[in-house]
């Protein structure tokens, strides 16, 4: 399993606490337009893994910390499967703070080599988004899988 994780430093102004409309749609879109510019085949967009995306948003802007393992200790596998994605063969995630944009967010992602390798598999064919505002900017969380 691979899992990354990305905080992006704010410097000489505060983080904004909004984010920006249509959050979820725009991130699924930049990371299939990023995957589709690469030959690999777009994501289908999954409620359960979105549910997870979302939850685990919510949970790193409420803490202002950013990790893969969220306030109540729970590692990804644990996380997905109690958002109802099950019987799962592999699952990825990748975590960002302070980006203003999507595609801000997916680039920054492609500049990390452990994001780059999550973006980039061919072993996933779906995928879920959350984002939040957070007290350092906006969270982005991106979850890929396949079952």
């Amino acid at each position: 399993m691979l899992v990354s994780c990305l905080l992006l430093a704010q410097q000489s102004v505060l983080a904004s606490r909004t984010v920006p409309p249509e959050p979820q749609a725009k991130l699924a879109a930049s990371v299939n337009a990023y995957r589709q510019s690469r030959s690999l085949s777009p994501l289908t967009l999954n409620e359960n893994l979105n549910k997870a995306a979302q939850a685990m948003a919510d949970d790193l802007a409420r803490t202002g910390d950013l990790n893969h393992v969220d306030s109540q200790g729970r590692q990804l596998r644990s996380r997905v499967e109690a958002a109802g994605y099950q019987n799962w063969r592999r699952i990825t995630e990748n975590l960002a703070m302070g980006s203003e944009t999507s595609d801000q967010t997916v680039t920054m992602w492609d500049e990390s080599p452990g994001h780059k390798a999550a973006l980039n598999r061919s072993d996933i064919t779906e995928h879920g988004v959350g984002v939040a505002p957070g007290p350092y900017g906006t969270v982005w969380v991106w979850i890929g899988g396949r079952r």
